[in-house]
């Protein structure tokens, strides 16, 4: 089992990104119901057309939803929830969900409205075995982080990082109970110097 390096000098919040070959990275894939074994545990393509795909599509679905103010939208059905997880971790991680909101990561949709997408950056990608902390029954595809990135017409980027143990399905990546949002930012310092497990639409991996 591959187990992920620490790295001395950098932030905390970065302690836990792991450096992945795209030769081996592998995320879960499957349908958002009847999660059965193995069902979000296909290997990421390896073709690298059809790997920049599938992370530009679920880039821009990420992207949509912060254009809608529709950030509730990223937090995974009880439904889901309740298929994906053990029974003990599913209470727990119910009484953690937050209330529904809109407007969330620092000026909502408004800053989004006047760009459009153009990448994301994907940390901490892994597929996350069955019985382990997060409580899955299956193993799944499980993203830590997120950078998603907007461009306006006069080329100026916006981008923020949405994290918090995402799961990747048919219908994009999905929150399992926390989702921080941070405030969007115009150039952020991130694009050009976060190291990403897989980067589409702006710059290749550091």
């Amino acid at each position: 089992m591959w187990e992920r390096p620490e790295f001395a000098g950098r932030q905390p919040a970065r302690l836990h990104v792991a450096f992945l070959s795209l030769a081996v990275l592998v995320v879960g894939c499957g349908a958002t119901s009847g999660t059965g074994d193995g069902a979000y545990s296909q290997l990421w393509p390896q073709a690298a057309e059809a790997r920049d795909s599938e992370a530009h599509r679920l880039g821009r679905t990420l992207f949509e939803a912060l254009q809608r103010g529709d950030e509730v939208s990223i937090l995974m059905t009880t439904d889901e929830l309740e298929e994906l997880l053990h029974p003990e971790v599913y209470l727990r991680m119910q009484s953690r969900r937050p209330l529904a909101r809109t407007g969330h990561g620092g000026g909502g949709s408004s800053r989004w409205r006047g760009t459009e997408y153009l990448g994301a950056c994907f940390q901490g990608v892994r597929r996350e075995p069955a019985d382990t902390a997060l409580g899955l029954r299956h193993p799944a595809g499980v993203v830590d982080r997120v950078l998603v990135v907007g461009q306006r017409s006069d080329g100026a980027r916006l981008a923020t990082w949405i994290e918090g143990s995402l799961i990747r399905t048919q219908t994009g990546l999905r929150a399992i109970a926390s989702l921080p949002i941070e405030p969007p930012r115009w150039e952020h310092s991130d694009l050009e110097i976060a190291p990403c497990d897989l980067a589409v639409g702006f710059r290749g991996p550091l």
